[in-house]
């Protein structure tokens, strides 16, 4: 897998990359194999706790599980949208 990132706010080639997904496992394998490429990984559980990094930090990428309790992934991203 090869990922290509123009230069943004982090640095020349590497992203900032939101997960948002219940299974740790999930998680810990998408940030793992994100990691290796140069990429800034942040991780959380729910769209509760996503999206206050959402408005505090510059995403470029967001990877967001629909069906995560408290607040699901369709609104997570809605907050995104708006913002």
């Amino acid at each position: 897998m090869q990922i290509k990132v123009k230069a943004n706010s982090v640095g020349e080639g590497m992203a900032n990359i939101l997960v948002a997904d219940d299974d740790c496992a999930v998680r810990m394998v998408i940030e793992t194999v994100l990691a290796r490429t140069g990429q800034r990984v942040m991780t959380e559980e729910n769209g509760a706790e996503a999206i206050p990094i959402l408005k505090a930090e510059t995403v470029d990428i967001a990877i967001v599980d629909l069906m995560v309790p408290e607040v699901d992934g369709i609104e997570t991203l809605s907050v995104l949208e708006r913002l």
